[in-house]
């Protein structure tokens, strides 16, 4: 059973990589040529591991694509999709294609305030009055809820590409957070869409409610703000004697999708400390488990830091 199901990814993966070089098609309009669903079409085209080992055999090489002699095929072919795929964000081509085609819909009433409409987010501007405010609102929630293009596309009324170059103007920093999310990670979006949905909801109505606390209480979810504090915290030495609240560290490391080792260095823990806390943490929880697993076993994440790229 275990050797069928092998050869299945593998025949599936062979397939889409060919497919994909030749016609550049999105992960949707893929999923609807073979059958294959865009979010299986989406980890395919991403599994770096098994796409190297793959194509390094002379027999799966693709006619008409040759590699430089000073590297393996199976890399070559790969790096050749990651381009590809990242150039498809730019372009507004991620996993669902492009949504919709209308323009940005902040613009600013007669009394100078930013007002939007016909999109789910049509009350964003009561939030905030400020485009640099509102996006990097967005950028927070975005990467908190793992909300993907095509879903950031339909909520604001913008095509892809215009929320990813305001993304990227407002918060260039997160660029290697926001690469992960959009090309690599690409969950299934029903649970963070309503996820997202109901926790803006909430804000809006504590804006609306004039409730301080609440809204302090909603925005803290999104923020760093208690990461920030161990690390502060972590960095003296009886700091680091005190109780580690791992989950608050998990969770900062799910979010900007940095390796380990890093964030053991980053929050001054011993490797083999935290890799035993955050085992014993995931013991329950195959959801978080899943995405943590995804991220160590990300070949290209020795780049990835909050900051963006090294």
């Amino acid at each position: 059973m275990k050797g069928d199901k092998i050869y299945i990814i593998e025949s599936e993966i062979k397939k889409l990589v060919r497919l994909f070089l030749e016609t550049n098609e999105s992960d949707k309009e893929l999923s609807l040529r073979t059958g294959i669903s865009s979010s299986t079409v989406g980890r395919r085209l991403t599994n770096a591991e098994k796409i190297v080992e793959l194509f390094d055999l002379d027999i799966n090489r693709i006619p008409g694509i040759e590699c430089p002699p000073d590297q393996s095929y199976g890399t070559y072919i790969y790096d050749l999709i990651r381009k590809r795929r990242k150039e498809n964000i730019l372009k507004g081509r991620s996993k669902g294609g492009k949504i919709g085609s209308e323009k940005v819909n902040l613009r600013r009433d007669e009394f100078g305030k930013f007002i939007s409409d016909s999109t789910p987010l049509v009350d964003l501007s009561q939030l905030y009055q400020s485009e640099e405010k509102i996006y990097k609102f967005l950028a927070h929630a975005t990467l908190t809820f793992r909300l993907t293009l095509p879903t950031l596309s339909e909520l604001l009324g913008m095509t892809e590409d215009e929320v990813f170059s305001k993304l990227m103007e407002h918060k260039p920093e997160l660029s290697a957070a926001f690469e992960y999310l959009f090309v690599y990670e690409m969950l299934p979006q029903r649970d963070p869409r309503s996820n997202f949905l109901r926790y803006y909801m909430q804000l809006l109505n504590a804006k609306k409610t004039r409730d301080p606390e609440e809204q302090k209480r909603l925005l803290a979810l999104i923020s760093d703000k208690d990461a920030k504090k161990i690390k502060d915290t972590r960095s003296t030495e009886s700091g680091r004697r005190q109780k580690l609240d791992i989950g608050t560290i998990i969770r900062y490391q799910l979010k900007y999708a940095i390796k380990s080792v890093d964030i053991a260095h980053m929050f001054h823990i011993g490797y083999s400390v935290y890799a035993r806390e955050v085992n014993l943490f995931l013991a329950d929880k195959p959801d978080l488990r899943s995405r943590y697993d995804n991220i160590m076993a990300s070949t290209d994440l020795i780049y990835f830091t909050p900051g963006g790229k090294r």
